[in-house]
């Protein structure tokens, strides 16, 4: 990955985010990952998105028809989620929705699975499968893959 694009992911991000939800770096999520650490991934991209890929275990929650009330059924206030969406906007405002219903154990994915897959840390498609493909939503979106394949609708 580019310094540039390092940096255009930073300044997205220090744009669109408050960095209310604090971030956990793709490096220290794939050392939490191989230390069989106690939490949960939640994928905050969309059914289409997830579909292509996500990281592996990882549970689809979605964004626009988010249902909070069965994250509440299923899981326990203390339980400890690191959520992720493409670059780590969605997921945020995922994470502040949580937030304010009583979880406080949430890390937001900095650079989401973009910045995962482009450091080459594995990811599966809806089968379990590895795959090496991003679903980048539209071109727009697309030019913060710069190492993995991007997939459209």
């Amino acid at each position: 990955m580019s310094k540039s694009n390092l940096q255009a992911i930073k300044d997205l991000l220090d744009q669109k985010n408050k960095a209310s939800i604090p971030y956990l770096s793709v490096q220290d999520l794939q050392k939490q990952l191989s230390q069989n650490s106690d939490f949960i991934l939640l994928d905050t991209r969309e059914k289409n998105e997830f579909d292509v890929s996500h990281l592996p275990n990882a549970i689809w929650v979605g964004f626009e028809n988010f249902d909070i009330q069965q994250l509440i059924i299923r899981f326990p206030k203390r339980t400890e989620f690191v959520l992720y969406c493409s670059l780590g906007m969605r997921s945020e405002r995922i994470g502040n929705q949580l937030e304010k219903v009583g979880y406080s154990q949430l890390k937001n994915l900095y650079g989401g699975i973009f910045q995962w897959a482009d450091q080459g840390f594995q990811l599966v498609n809806k089968s379990g499968l590895p795959t090496q493909k991003v679903h980048a939503y539209n071109s727009h979106w697309g030019q913060f893959l710069t190492t993995t394949e991007a997939v459209y609708d």
